[in-house]
């Protein structure tokens, strides 16, 4: 008795089967893939965010941003400083420099310690969308510049300070004069440094003026947070 060969319901031709199943196996390879790829972006992302802010001190150091202010003021750069209240918090201030036509930002941010500064200074870097810094060299203890004549950030102590709207010549020099001022507290605690611009006498009126602006300030602000 012969035996029966299976009868082969699959009346496609030969062909047409093995290129289905040929198309079959590059979608599973496709999917894996793009798993793949995916996974990868996850675990990138992922790292992005563990990037920790750094966190913000209680509030300023009046002896540094009277510092600071002061020593923008000093006739061989002779910049009229403005604090914007609105803009400013406990732990920060933004600061506009006017000198004639020219105009300066300077954003000062006082953080919880000086890895902490570290950490937040890292942190703005990475919300950059698209990574477009070089390092600054000899400017505080870690400093970058966005682009060719973009916004200096930088980081000296516990401040982390962005300077922006002017010249890279000029911000330049407008960051360099404040790492000295905050170094005036850091290097030399006992000795006040002097430009030799100004006498002892009118920094002590500065000061007690930078004392009180900062008194008007604490007010503003709390007037803006009772109509809130």
């Amino acid at each position: 008795m012969k035996s029966r060969r299976p009868v082969n319901f699959d009346v496609r031709p030969q062909t047409e089967v093995t290129n289905m199943k040929g198309r079959n196996i590059l979608s599973v390879a496709m999917a894996a893939l793009v798993m793949t790829i995916i996974g990868q972006a996850t675990t990138y992302q992922e790292k992005v965010f563990q990037i920790e802010r750094g966190e913000y001190a209680r509030q300023i150091d009046k002896s540094i941003q009277c510092r600071i202010e002061n020593d923008l003021r000093l006739s061989d750069l002779n910049w009229e400083v403005t604090t914007l209240a609105h803009s400013s918090t406990a732990s920060h201030r933004l600061l506009e420099l006017r000198k004639g036509v020219t105009r300066v930002t300077v954003s000062i941010q006082y953080l919880l310690t000086p890895d902490d500064a570290a950490k937040h200074l890292q942190f703005r870097l990475h919300m950059i969308s698209v990574p477009r810094f070089k390092p600054l060299k000899e400017l505080g203890e870690e400093a970058y510049v966005l682009t060719e004549n973009g916004i200096i950030w930088f980081r000296i102590g516990k401040v982390v300070v962005e300077v922006s709207n002017g010249s890279i010549e000029t911000q330049r020099t407008v960051a360099d004069r404040i790492v000295a001022s905050v170094n005036k507290g850091i290097d030399r605690p006992a000795k006040r440094v002097s430009y030799g611009l100004v006498s002892p006498v009118n920094r002590s009126v500065k000061s007690s003026r930078c004392a009180a602006r900062n008194t008007d300030w604490q007010r503003a602000f709390l007037q803006d947070e009772r109509r809130v």
